[in-house]
């Protein structure tokens, strides 16, 4: 039930949510949740690193909204498959939050997502020439 007041008063005002809920304890939650939502947008990436090594998984979200575009972009550019380059810069994401307590101190830390993004890259471009050579190979 809280997921979907907290979606209600995502796109809700606060006062169209009021008369929708009646427990004014989660509106006080959604409220809450929805200041600190917003909250998170106004950080600096530094400080979103910082709350990210902490295991904040909403400083994670705003990392991923923030930069999800523009990297699926550039991966899709490099790649000139839409599916692929989804795959690239999700698998990118997964390995950010798995190891979040690595990540290097960094004043760039777009830079460090596009470092990472490339290398994801260029293991698949790696990886391909192998699975075509392997399939080469079996066919004759």
């Amino acid at each position: 039930m809280k997921d979907k007041l907290v979606k209600i008063v995502e796109y809700l005002d606060m006062s169209k949510a009021a008369a929708l809920v009646n427990n004014k304890s989660i509106l006080i939650y959604c409220y809450i949740r929805r200041l600190t939502m917003t909250a998170y947008n106004t950080l600096t990436d530094n400080e979103l690193v910082g709350l990210l090594k902490a295991e904040d998984e909403e400083a994670y979200t705003e990392i991923y909204d923030r930069y999800r575009g523009s990297l699926l972009i550039h991966a899709y550019k490099k790649l000139g498959d839409f599916e692929e380059a989804k795959d690239v810069v999700q698998e990118m994401f997964s390995s950010l939050w798995n190891d979040r307590l690595k990540i290097p101190e960094t004043k760039n830390l777009v830079g460090y997502l596009y470092t990472i993004v490339r290398n994801k890259i260029l293991n698949y471009i790696e990886h391909k020439k192998v699975e075509h050579k392997y399939a080469s190979v079996v066919v004759d």
